[in-house]
């Protein structure tokens, strides 16, 4: 008896385990996919085509978003791989950044 309450708890911390993991991964990317919007919707893909490299701050000045809500963007676009980041010539906290390569 003892061991059939095991097995069912351990099938319970399994499926409900499975569910945390597939509802993490759903908020994830509708992270992504208002990220995309966001982006969209602020002219960031445009000003990013337009450019062919810019740093945050030129990117900001295109778009005249604030240096660091476009800066937060690029990293978050970066951590999906969804932009190619370069450092060649950064000075400070400025990063630059190559043109958006997905959308």
């Amino acid at each position: 008896m003892d061991s059939e309450i095991q097995a069912r708890s351990v099938e319970e911390s399994q499926r409900r385990d499975a569910l945390v993991g597939r509802f993490l991964q759903s908020v994830l990317e509708a992270r992504d996919l208002f990220h995309i919007y966001l982006g969209s919707q602020l002219g960031l893909y445009a000003a990013l085509r337009a450019l062919d490299w810019a740093t945050a701050a030129d990117l900001a000045e295109a778009t005249r978003l604030s240096k660091r809500s476009v800066r937060e963007w690029l990293e978050q676009q970066a951590e999906e791989r969804s932009a190619e980041w370069e450092r060649p010539f950064h000075t400070g906290n400025s990063m630059v950044v190559r043109k958006y390569l997905h959308v």
